[in-house]
């Protein structure tokens, strides 16, 4: 129980601290001493209600005339960034020749 605890304040604090990377830092305690699917939902619960906080916080400070173009690109991105790559056909010396380069 003193891993959880642990875990959970140090990624609550690094969370607070950068805004994110709550699931890489709570997992590598959790993961010790919970069952992997419990610790799953723990991380994802964790993540949320820090962002959720983090976004009530800044929220009156916001700019909603200056916000709405970001939500429209998201908006008309999401979609386009899910289907393009179902969709996309890459020859195998293309892929390999990238797999190459991202070992660098």
């Amino acid at each position: 129980m003193l891993i959880v605890i642990t875990g959970a304040a140090v990624a609550g604090f690094v969370q607070g601290l950068s805004g994110f990377a709550f699931g890489m830092v709570a997992m590598s305690f959790w993961a010790w001493a919970i069952e992997p699917r419990l610790a799953a939902a723990m991380t994802v619960f964790g993540a949320l209600t820090g962002q959720l906080l983090a976004a009530a916080s800044v929220r009156r400070g916001l700019s909603w005339r200056r916000l709405w173009p970001f939500v429209a690109g998201g908006v008309a991105g999401i979609p386009l960034g899910v289907a393009g790559p179902a969709n996309a056909r890459c020859p195998v010396d293309e892929l390999s020749t990238a797999k190459r380069l991202a070992t660098l």
